[in-house]
């Protein structure tokens, strides 16, 4: 392998004849690359509570999501009360979409809820919508082990292939996470209305 000889701009100024080679120093050659992102009025003491605005977006954006689905998690976990609608604002606000729950209790008698719900954001999603459940879950049944005895340990089945169909058993409730097709190929609301 042949090694490349670099030219030197100041070294032939002839072959660079459109720009006017300035040595710079280290120094400056730092100040020059920094002056487009450095605000010329930004004064050096500011507002201890000042919080910049790439923050500000951020928290505005993906943290406000998160503080929200974190809210819905410690307000079951200090209630102690594991019910479908609160499952579901978990479920809307870890953002998957199209939650239906079915009350089952007449038609079955092994579970008393399912809720369904779907992303297109695929299986690596879902299962990270699972697990959240489940931690939720797991640490509300150890919050609260006298009311909550008769609740078994989440468990959490298809989330290792890529099935497109996650299935949360919690007992009293079970939950679907789906893609879209696999939602529709299924259409599990469609089997239990019509039984």
């Amino acid at each position: 392998e042949e090694d490349l000889e670099t030219i030197d701009p100041k070294d032939y100024p002839e072959l660079y004849p459109e720009e006017d080679y300035i040595e710079t120093t280290e120094e400056e050659e730092d100040l020059s690359n920094t002056e487009w992102f450095v605000d010329t009025g930004f004064e050096e003491e500011q507002d201890p509570n000042f919080v910049p605005l790439w923050q500000r977006t951020a928290f505005n954006g993906h943290m406000q999501d998160r503080m929200a689905i974190q809210q819905v998690s410690r307000e079951l976990m200090a209630s102690g009360h594991l019910t479908a609608a609160i499952l579901e604002d978990i479920l809307k606000e870890n953002k998957v979409e199209n939650v239906c729950c079915l009350d089952i209790r007449d038609k079955c008698d092994w579970t008393d809820y399912m809720l369904i719900a779907d992303s297109p954001k695929g299986d690596k999603f879902l299962s990270s919508v699972a697990d959240h459940v489940g931690q939720v879950v797991r640490k509300t049944i150890q919050s609260h082990p006298t009311t909550l005895s008769n609740v078994p340990d989440p468990r959490i089945e298809g989330r290792d292939g890529q099935s497109g169909w996650i299935l949360i058993d919690l007992g009293r409730f079970v939950i679907h996470l789906f893609t879209p097709e696999k939602r529709q190929a299924y259409d599990i609301e469609g089997l239990w209305k019509s039984v």
